[in-house]
C-alpha cells in the first residue's frame, strides 16, 4: 500500500527573462541612464516607459523560473507532517543527463538576430520547490535525481535544475509550496556592437 509524502526544497531560485533590443532601443536606454546619472538597475521601475512595449514578464526571447543547483536542502515529510529525511542535493543520485546530451540551454549572448540583449533577473531564497507524491516504500536520498539546464551570458554561465525525479518518474511541482522571498533584482544589457555591458 502506497503512502503520501511531501518534499520541500529550500535554497535559491531565479526568475529571469531576456528581451532583444534593436540599436535604437539600446541607445535610448544608454542615453536615458547617462542623462539621469543612474545605473541600469535603477531603471527597472521605469524601463517600461523608456522602451516601447517592454514588459519584464512578457519578453521576446525567453523567460523561465528555476532552482539553482548549489546549496539546496531537501526535506521529506510523511502525510502526518512527521519529518523523516533531511539531505542536500549532493546526497541524491545527481543529474540523470550526466553527459549533458539533452541540456536545456538559454543564451543571452548577443548575435546577428539579437544584437542587444536586456536580461532581467530576480533572485529568490526560501522554499523554492515542493510537491506531494506517493511511494510504497520509504524514500531515500538516492531515490531522487534531477535534470540540469544552463543559462549562458557574457558574464558567465548559470546552472539550474530543470526537473526533479523520484525513482525515474518526474515529480509534478505544486506552486502552492513556493514561499521564497525576493532577495534582489538585477538588469543587464549586453551589446554586440561594442561587446560592452551596462
Amino acid at each position: 500500500m502506497s503512502k503520501k509524502y511531501t518534499i520541500e526544497i529550500v535554497g535559491w531560485s531565479v526568475k529571469t527573462t531576456a528581451h532583444s533590443l534593436n540599436a535604437k532601443q539600446a541607445k535610448i536606454v544608454q542615453e536615458y541612464a547617462k542623462a539621469n546619472n543612474i545605473m541600469l538597475n535603477d531603471l527597472l521601475e521605469s524601463m517600461e516607459s523608456v522602451i516601447d512595449n517592454y514588459d519584464h514578464y512578457d519578453t521576446n526571447l525567453w523567460a523561465f523560473e528555476a532552482s539553482l543547483l548549489d546549496d539546496l536542502n531537501i526535506y521529506l515529510e510523511e502525510e502526518d507532517g512527521n519529518e523523516i529525511l533531511k539531505f542536500t542535493i549532493n546526497e541524491t543520485s545527481g543529474d540523470i543527463d550526466k553527459n549533458h546530451l539533452d541540456l536545456l540551454t538559454y543564451s543571452a549572448l548577443p548575435n546577428v538576430e539579437s544584437p542587444n540583449v536586456l536580461v532581467y533577473q530576480e533572485d529568490n531564497k526560501g522554499v523554492i520547490y515542493g510537491c506531494i507524491f506517493e511511494s510504497v516504500s520509504t524514500p531515500s536520498p538516492k531515490d531522487f535525481t534531477f535534470k540540469c539546464g544552463r543559462l549562458i551570458t557574457p558574464d558567465g554561465d548559470l546552472t539550474f535544475i530543470q526537473t526533479f525525479y523520484f525513482r525515474g518518474e518526474e515529480l509534478e511541482e505544486d506552486y502552492e509550496f513556493n514561499s521564497a522571498s525576493n532577495i534582489g533584482t538585477t538588469s543587464r544589457l549586453f551589446l554586440r556592437e561594442t561587446n560592452n555591458k551596462n
